[in-house]
């Protein structure tokens, strides 16, 4: 076989979930084939496979910790292995895996803590690499009255309690008083990637469900300048 065949013949048979069958692809002579699957097959192979799957599940309770655990409780422990199973190759930096699962989960669970907590983290990585990419002075902006203002689609979460009730909770194992909502802003410029949104903060990100001016924003609400001098200036809101 070409050796092109046979890398990715040999990569498909590690990525696949243990216990399928071997799915070959390629020119391959009968012998060629017959020993692939012969080593699919074996338990050498078998251990290969589930070590290769051992990290990655690793990978995925340390970058996206509340979203797994919090999954576990809600019943939807086989969130993880339908991950792997939908994107059998592993993805070249821990990071996109995290948002590669992250992403997943927010499309397909029913529980609101499980999506307002994927959410979370899939801002908290993406507010964090934005970061990196920063300048550590970056002076405050000022503001056209005529530029346009965006609202980051990722950057508010709306949780079911407050972030700090909900992180403990979920990281001890203990119950939730849930209420109805409680507005969460990351962003690259916070301290902390993330806090409660204030009230003014709220009501602005609310407001901005498509591009408006910043003079919109004085006229409708006057004295909220602040709080959109804050969210830009945390990376929450975007300009132009």
């Amino acid at each position: 076989m070409a050796l092109s065949d046979w890398q990715q013949n040999f990569a498909r048979l590690v990525t696949s979930p243990p216990g399928t069958p071997a799915h070959l692809t390629g020119e391959l002579t009968e012998a060629e084939r017959a020993w692939l699957t012969q080593l699919a097959d074996s338990r050498g192979f078998m251990v290969s496979r589930l070590l290769q799957r051992r990290r990655r599940k690793e990978c995925l309770r340390e970058h996206a910790r509340l979203t797994v655990s919090a999954a576990g409780r809600a019943g939807e422990g086989d969130l993880v292995e339908a991950y792997l199973d939908s994107f059998p190759s592993p993805a070249p930096l821990a990071t996109l895996e995290a948002i590669r699962f992250l992403d997943m989960v927010t499309a397909h669970t029913d529980d609101h803590l499980v999506a307002s907590l994927a959410k979370f983290e899939r801002a908290i990585v993406d507010a964090a690499e934005e970061r990196m990419r920063r300048s550590d002075d970056l002076p405050e902006p000022s503001i056209d009255p005529d530029v346009m203002l965006r609202l980051h689609p990722w950057r508010v979460i709306m949780m079911p309690a407050r972030a700090e009730d909900v992180i403990v909770s979920v990281a001890l194992g203990e119950a939730l008083p849930l209420l109805d909502r409680n507005p969460v802003i990351v962003g690259p410029g916070l301290p902390s990637l993330w806090r409660e949104a204030s009230r003014a903060e709220d009501v602005v990100c609310s407001w901005l469900t498509r591009p408006r001016t910043m003079r919109d924003v004085t006229r409708v609400f006057p004295g909220f300048e602040p709080a959109v001098h804050g969210l830009v200036q945390a990376g929450v809101v975007c300009l132009g």
